[in-house]
């Protein structure tokens, strides 16, 4: 957000904000974050002292986010009409592991796992993957998802699951990086797996992403 900051903040030195006419801002919600949420509300303050006081047309803020709570609040402060929607172009399945039992959402049993319950991250990704479908997993620290990208990477063995030629790619664009490439990031993708955190240089996270 520091970087969106610092372009609006030249477009209004310039006198080229009332150029525009709307902004989008997607995962709005980060306006909450502990550590960058208030360079998103600054940024928002700005936008939303530009539209209310600026000589040229108001300027549209859409703000959007799947996992804001406090929609009316935020709604009042951005002086906006409020639209929500439970509309899925894919369904979406919620289950929750509890030692070695799969439940539903209402507590139902699902499924029950043989495998260690420490192991049981990786077995669920591992099952995933063998249905021809891509894992997201998310970490509460950097640390534990380097050590869990680790984890994963070590436990696939089987290179039927993996596109080798698009592997190689990935790390070859790695290597070509001004900078020295991450040694766990270069061994995890050998294996199908990347991580993604504010500890990656931004050339790393452009070509994970």
């Amino acid at each position: 957000w520091y970087q969106r900051r610092v372009r609006v903040n030249r477009l209004m030195e310039k006198g080229e904000l009332g150029e525009k006419g709307c902004v989008v801002v997607d995962e709005v919600h980060m306006v909450g974050d502990p550590s960058r949420g208030y360079l998103l509300e600054l940024l928002l303050t700005k936008l939303l002292y530009h539209s209310r006081h600026g000589d040229s047309t108001a300027l549209q803020i859409v703000g959007m986010s799947a996992t804001l709570p406090n929609l009316d609040l935020l709604s009042r402060w951005l002086d906006a009409a409020l639209y929500t929607t439970d509309f899925r172009p894919v369904p979406l399945t919620q289950q929750v592991k509890i030692g070695t039992t799969v439940y539903d959402l209402t507590g139902r049993p699902v499924r029950e796992l043989d495998a260690h319950p420490h192991e049981h991250v990786v077995f669920l990704c591992r099952e995933v993957l063998e249905g021809g479908h891509n894992v997201l997993v998310f970490c509460s620290t950097k640390a534990w998802t380097e050590k869990l990208s680790e984890l994963i990477a070590g436990a696939l063995h089987d290179e039927s699951l993996l596109n080798q030629e698009a592997l190689d790619g990935i790390s070859q664009q790695l290597r070509r990086l001004p900078m020295t490439i991450d040694p766990v990031l270069e061994r995890c993708v050998k294996h199908g797996i990347a991580y993604h955190h504010a500890g990656l240089t931004i050339q790393e996270r452009e070509v994970v992403e």
